[in-house]
């Protein structure tokens, strides 16, 4: 094959993988969003497959499958031509933790935490497990929202009076990276577990 023929085949791949990558964009940045409510918690399969990175998948105590007492669960999930995933679960265990940063919280760990937790506002050294709903007209498009309450209206307020967190990351080149934070109150044992997962574009 020549070489005239092999660098025109070159620039009608690139144009149609343009093409395609153009398409997939469009597709999911105007793709109506949603919010689904759901009566039972995530199934651990869900939580897996949006969650997971190579070797540091969620601590088994925190998945579903493992605990009766779910409060609280949220995912969102936005998707373009790369994919971002927030996880939120908020358990009572009977079992005790202690984490790296213990409470009460000096201001530079306040300030950490706070800066930490996605759509959260903090008063009073608490803050709510919940997510602060929005109209469905207000969500971006390309954006899915699960969430789980457990039934009827349960307290998901989180004190940082007594008990301890953390914060654990990882980054790896072409997969994209992981950020956890978890909390754990033990004046009510409650344990709240946060993941932004961030899928680079392969």
């Amino acid at each position: 094959m020549s070489k005239s023929k092999i660098f025109k085949l070159g620039c009608l791949f690139s144009v149609a993988s343009l093409f395609i990558a153009i398409i997939v964009f469009i597709y999911f940045s105007t793709r109506p969003n949603h919010i689904h409510f759901q009566g039972q918690p995530f199934s651990d399969a869900l939580i897996a497959e949006n969650t997971d990175f190579l070797e540091h998948s969620i601590p088994s105590y925190l998945k579903t499958s493992a605990n009766h007492d779910v409060i609280y669960q949220a995912m969102i999930i936005e998707e373009a031509l790369d994919r971002e995933v927030i996880f939120r679960t908020l358990i009572r265990l009977d079992s005790t933790f202690k984490f790296e940063h213990q409470f009460p919280l000096n201001t530079s760990e306040i300030i950490e935490l706070s800066n930490s937790i996605s759509f959260a506002e903090f008063y009073n050294q608490t803050f709510s497990a919940r997510l602060r709903l929005l109209r469905g007209d207000e969500i971006s498009d390309g954006i899915s929202i699960f969430i789980y309450a457990k039934p009827p209206d349960h307290d998901t307020i989180i004190t940082l009076q007594n008990g301890s967190y953390e914060l654990r990351s990882m980054e790896e080149d072409k997969i994209g990276f992981y950020k956890d934070l978890i909390v754990y109150d033990e004046n009510k044992h409650y344990l709240f577990f946060e993941r932004h997962r961030y899928f680079a574009f392969q």
